[in-house]
């Protein structure tokens, strides 16, 4: 269940807020065999779609099980002004493979947090032509300006 609880004081006095949002849980996530071209998977939560211009940075934190030996994720995020035409995607969550977990690095470009807001889980495979596959769990974890 996504949560959301106060952090320490800011420079300013304000309190930045953390929001977690759950992204996906234990999904299966397969490759079409490509290993040029990234399938993308849009997911979109009315959690964060407007809070663009609140954000100060966020990150992904992922649970990868089950994956096949070329099978590649990363997380990307996109903003709109109209959520009609959306901005070139920006990696927020580097391509990993293989079964582990981790924390992705904090992602602050605040010109790439607009109105709209969304992210994807890009799949493709690391080398080869086969399907590929894994089970997949992320957050997404927002800290807010104030």
């Amino acid at each position: 269940m996504p949560s959301s609880f106060p952090t320490t004081p800011s420079a300013a006095g304000a309190v930045p807020k953390v929001i977690v949002i759950q992204l996906t849980e234990q999904e299966l996530m397969r490759t079409d065999g490509s290993n040029t071209t990234w399938l993308v998977n849009i997911i979109e939560s009315r959690r964060f779609a407007r809070l663009g211009p609140n954000i100060s940075k966020l990150r992904v934190e992922l649970e990868l099980e089950s994956a096949t030996a070329n099978f590649s994720i990363r997380f990307t995020t996109a903003w709109s002004v109209s959520g009609r035409q959306w901005a070139a995607p920006s990696e927020i969550f580097t391509a990993v493979t293989g079964n582990q977990q981790l924390i992705g690095t904090w992602f602050t470009d605040d010109s790439k947090f607009g109105i709209h807001m969304r992210v994807a889980a890009e799949v493709k495979n690391a080398s080869g032509t086969l399907i590929e596959s894994g089970r997949v769990t992320a957050y997404l974890v927002i800290e807010t300006k104030s």
